[in-house]
């Protein structure tokens, strides 16, 4: 049975500090039987929120995208309208 409440933010696999912006949220994600309320470290899904300016700024993005989605093990776009609400 899945707790309510999960110490565990999701975040950057390799963030090793507390997170300076966290934000908590009833949500459903992939693999998940039931909403729950869940943490989210905005500070690590922010660089995803902007446009790219620049062809480096897009590969950083994705690059970003990509580390995240392997270690959430779904893709970052649910948590990402979670953040825009």
């Amino acid at each position: 049975m899945e707790q309510l409440f999960s110490a565990s933010c999701l975040q950057a696999p390799g963030r090793t500090r507390a997170c300076p912006h966290k934000l908590y949220r009833a949500m459903q994600l992939p693999g998940m039987t039931a909403p729950a309320l869940r943490c989210i470290c905005v500070t690590d899904f922010a660089p995803l929120l902007t446009e790219p300016e620049t062809p480096e700024q897009r590969l950083a993005q994705l690059r970003l995208k990509q580390q995240l989605s392997a270690h959430l093990q779904h893709d970052v776009e649910p948590v990402l309208q979670i953040i825009r609400r």
